[in-house]
């Protein structure tokens, strides 16, 4: 499997491609002691990259598995852990030691999206005691296993690289050559006719792939702004449109997350007189997230974590006050690819003139120095839904995309 990482120099570059097989045969210099010079001289790690999940951390190794790969990447330096804002001097260094052990398959349809090509990334996070209590103040993440650091067995020696402490502003100059690491660039062993003109996988819900709801109305989420009063803290750039066509494949990457910080991230609302309801019908709201790049310390979606409250809600015609708000019943989300959020329910009746928000909130419960961000894309595989019933002779715009292509 495609891996793509970076490596860590004094005038850092873009991503550099390897098999995973071939990983072993990187350059590697020797686990940093304190006062090594940081050159022009390959063997240091910054990040990787598979399927849209980045990486970093002290150490790294990329196991090769057949059709299928592992990344796995660790933090045992004590200095990492006293830039937590939780840290305290009487805790034992190991409390905040971590890896995450990442396992990836090739991307194929998922029964669980209508057949829609995605990502099936498993992890499991093996912490000290701090950093799982860390973790699980924000709950359950959806496809993550918990276990305490002293079960993580290191890969072997040949398979280790190691990263290296810089400032904060090489840090950030690594980051700024980077391109998108975008989990549809993974679909080489795809039929040629699923992929773009740029090699990325085709928008699935333009190729009939979703499971269709009779009598639901869909909105996309777009990048252009839509000001709402409801949420302050939300940065007005991430307030955004739902609207009935889809985007251009547009991205939009989240505001910068240090260790221990959560925040109301992207917010989307459909437009004045939508959904043009006022008793909105029992049944499944949804939302679906394209998560483009993810970083390995970062969770997301309609739910509270930690103080911050993500939702589905009603919310007032004016965008003034949320009249009822709703989470997600899936465990936040913690995978790239694509992530559907939903929940059924009957709620109260209200306004004809009420519009629909899909709020989604952002945490990062660990990992080492910097700013780390994920990133959405907004395509037809980027949407919101709910049961209400289109107006008489207007087209159900998802079945309407689906016979398109038929």
């Amino acid at each position: 499997m495609k891996v793509c990482y970076q490596p860590t120099l004094a005038t850092p570059g873009d991503w550099l491609e390897c098999d995973s097989a071939d990983w072993d045969q990187l350059d590697k210099r020797p686990k940093p002691v304190g006062g090594e010079d940081i050159n022009h001289a390959k063997g240091y790690i910054h990040r990787v990259c598979i399927q849209g999940m980045s990486g970093s951390g002290d150490h790294y190794a990329v196991k090769h598995l057949g059709d299928d790969c592992q990344l796995i990447t660790w933090t045992d330096d004590f200095e990492d852990e006293q830039e937590h804002p939780r840290w305290k001097p009487t805790d034992p260094k190991e409390w905040w030691y971590f890896a995450h052990v990442i396992h990836f398959r090739p991307l194929a349809p998922d029964p669980e999206l209508g057949g829609a090509i995605n990502t099936n990334i498993t992890r499991t996070l093996f912490g000290g005691k701090r950093i799982l209590e860390e973790w699980k103040l924000n709950g359950p993440v959806k496809n993550m296993d918990f276990q305490p650091f002293s079960k993580f067995v290191k890969p072997r020696t040949g398979l280790v690289r190691h990263g290296i402490w810089v400032p904060d502003e090489l840090d950030l100059l690594h980051g700024s050559k980077l391109s998108l690491g975008d989990w549809r660039n993974w679909g080489q062993h795809l039929e040629p006719n699923e992929l773009d003109e740029n090699g990325l996988l085709k928008p699935q819900h333009e190729q009939g792939r979703f499971a269709p709801k009779q009598g639901t109305i869909t909105y996309f989420q777009r990048d252009t702004d839509r000001a709402s009063g409801v949420h302050a803290t939300v940065d007005i750039t991430h307030e955004n449109e739902l609207n009935s066509s889809a985007g251009a494949s547009e991205t939009e990457v989240s505001s910068n997350y240090t260790v221990g910080t959560d925040k109301l991230e992207f917010l989307f609302t459909t437009a004045s007189g939508q959904p043009n309801d006022a008793d909105w019908p029992n049944g499944a709201y949804e939302c679906q997230l394209d998560i483009t790049n993810f970083d390995t310390n970062i969770t997301c979606g309609l739910l509270t974590l930690g103080g911050s409250a993500g939702h589905f809600a009603n919310v007032d015609s004016g965008l003034t006050t949320d009249n009822e708000t709703w989470t997600q019943t899936q465990a936040a989300f913690g995978t790239a690819g694509l992530n559907l959020a939903s929940r059924t329910l009957d709620p109260a009746s209200g306004a004809a003139g009420d519009r629909f928000e899909c709020l989604i909130a952002g945490a990062r419960s660990a990992g080492c120095h910097g700013n780390r961000t994920f990133t959405l894309r907004y395509s037809s595989d980027a949407f919101a839904r709910g049961p209400w019933t289109p107006a008489a002779g207007a087209p159900r715009q998802m079945d309407h995309l689906a016979m398109g292509h038929q």
